[in-house]
């Protein structure tokens, strides 16, 4: 064979390399598959004895850590060393390559002045020749090494075409990392929609539960109170009122899931959050947990319900003391952080801007990512049958989101958890909440106009409201409630309004009200309070609300505090 026909067949040969790596390419599915597959045509169609692919690490012993790799005896090369020895990274082709951007060529190891003798080991392997090039895009900066056993293996020719393979090889990485973004970013959002239809049933059947425990409850209450003191009943009536009170706190959870509880927003130092809990989690945790809180010399300050944020770390740390059982480390820290576009491609979700960054963090058992990817699943428990409901963490991912905010989690199994709670901060505050004192429950003759969209619920809120001394107006829904109002206007004191009442909400009804009698009060029923406070109705001062189910002697203290309170923002 002629030496023109040796360089037609090299070059054929190179060029089937480039198209092999061009179908591999069109066909790959992952990033960790596409580059065996680049390295393996090389050693088999191109002929080469050891081909490989490494990247960057800074800081790093080595510098360059293999991530695939084919060839002469390929599971010896976990380590770099075995086939540089000790040269120092900056000196190593690879190294070389990385640094200057150009292909580094080697073409004979054995004579080649400046490396002879350092590279025993490549030429054990059979290496006679190498060339390394580098790559580099937004994502990642690497070399592609390629070994020959024959001297003086790369030509000019060849060079150019193995440029394009290594073309191939950059382009490559960066599509299929794009697609895994994509992909991710699909997964988080069917996550998200699934999250988002459990959430809706879940609210739903406890909307319709809590109109039955209100109405228990209230015909409860009301039948106690009739009794005399010494009356053994009483006693039963005590534990119905009791269990429909355990009840109403399952009935929470599943609406805190499904962001449709009630709560009462202030402004809150995140850091008084923590002391105020903290006292409660040193015992509730454990003897045998180290607990420990660091928390942010900022102080940060949210728009929060307090007892809800409490009940969240409680939650957290329920689920932190499960996982170490034989003991451990518990740590709740507090910070200020600034939600950017990496935080968003990262975890898919999250508005720009700062946040107070609640971690709560254990060194317990850890979750696989199956558990992970469930653990926010209202019913969903790794525990035993009689250890928890499985609303725990459901609940604090619901309440979580009702205050605008994010949760998220790491785990490892045999690595303990940290979940990293987000809220929007806000401005330092000086203002202060002043505490009304309602010293008697009982009604004035006060006319109370009243439409609730359950008629179990209306009724027993009718009779606790005549029992307590008030004359009430009922209406059927929110068309007849403005209808008697106008009727009435002159007697109706306040009204009682039911979030869902049927023909319009209750908001609704209040404003058609107020336009007839602009200083009329009002209470809303139940309702998403969330959505109130976004659409800054929350600091209306004619208008309170109050969560269900309705607890009775709350209700009649709402009420008196509605009717006696004669400053704005009651």
């Amino acid at each position: 064979m002629t030496e023109s026909e040796k360089n037609l067949l090299k070059t054929n040969r190179t060029l089937r390399i480039l198209n092999e790596c061009n179908k591999a390419l069109i066909r790959a599915a992952h990033e960790q598959g596409f580059m065996q597959d680049v390295c393996r045509i090389i050693v088999e169609t191109g002929g080469y004895l050891i081909a490989w692919v490494g990247f960057d690490v800074k800081n790093s012993r080595c510098g360059v850590r293999i991530v695939s790799q084919y060839g002469s005896e390929e599971s010896h090369l976990a380590d770099l060393d075995m086939i540089w020895g000790n040269t120092n990274i900056g000196c190593r082709p690879d190294g070389k390559a990385i640094r200057t951007g150009n292909p580094t060529i080697i073409r004979d190891i054995l004579t080649t002045q400046e490396v002879s003798g350092r590279y025993t080991a490549a030429v054990q392997k059979g290496c006679a020749s190498l060339i390394a090039l580098h790559f580099h895009n937004e994502d990642v900066s690497g070399v592609l090494n390629i070994c020959a056993a024959e001297p003086d293996a790369f030509d000019h020719e060849e060079v150019d075409v193995l440029m394009g393979v290594v073309h191939d090889l950059s382009y490559g990485i960066m599509v299929l990392r794009d697609r895994e973004r994509l992909r991710q970013l699909e997964r988080q959002l069917l996550q998200a929609q699934k999250m988002q239809a459990v959430g809706q049933l879940a609210s739903g059947i406890a909307h319709d539960f809590n109109n039955i425990l209100s109405a228990i409850t209230s015909y409860s209450f009301i039948l106690r109170n009739k009794l005399k003191e010494d009356d053994a009943s009483k006693d039963t009536l005590d534990r119905i009122l009791y269990l429909t009170e355990r009840a109403s706190h399952i009935t929470k959870g599943l609406l805190a899931f499904g962001r449709k509880q009630d709560f009462e927003f202030s402004p809150v130092r995140l850091n008084n959050i923590i002391r105020s809990v903290g006292k409660l989690l040193s015992r509730f945790i454990g003897e045998n947990v180290a607990f420990s809180m660091k928390l942010s010399k900022a102080d940060p300050e949210i728009i929060a319900d307090m007892t809800s944020i409490e009940q969240v770390i409680i939650n957290l740390a329920t689920n932190a003391r499960d996982a170490m059982p034989e003991g451990g480390r518990f740590t709740v820290e507090t910070d200020i952080v600034e939600i950017d576009d990496n935080f968003r491609q990262t975890h898919g979700f999250g508005e720009p801007g700062t946040y107070a960054r609640l971690s709560v963090r254990d060194s317990g058992m850890g979750m696989d990512e199956e558990t992970r990817r469930r653990i926010f699943e209202p019913f969903f428990t790794t525990k035993e049958p009689d250890r928890g409901t499985g609303l725990g963490l459901s609940m604090a991912y619901g309440i979580v989101k009702q205050h605008n905010g994010y949760i998220t989690v790491e785990s490892e199994p045999g690595k303990g958890t940290t979940f990293r709670l987000y809220f929007p901060a806000i401005q330092a505050s000086s203002s202060k909440h002043r505490v009304v004192n309602i010293p008697d429950i009982r009604g004035k003759s006060e006319t109370i106009l009243l439409a609730e969209h359950k008629k179990d619920t209306g009724s027993s809120l009718k009779r606790i409201l005549e029992e307590f001394g008030y004359n009430v107006i009922e209406a059927e829904d929110g068309k007849d409630a403005i209808e008697k109002f106008s009727l009435a206007k002159d007697e109706v004191r306040l009204l009682v309004i039911d979030a869902l009442v049927p023909d319009k909400k209750g908001r609704e009804v209040f404003e058609e009200i107020r336009k007839i009698k602009p200083a009329v009060r009002g209470i809303i029923a139940g309702g998403d309070m969330a959505e109130l406070i976004r659409k800054n109705h929350i600091f209306d001062s004619n208008v309170a609300y109050i969560s269900k189910p309705v607890l009775p002697h709350s209700f009649l203290a709402k009420i008196r505090e509605a009717l006696e309170h004669d400053h704005p923002g009651w």
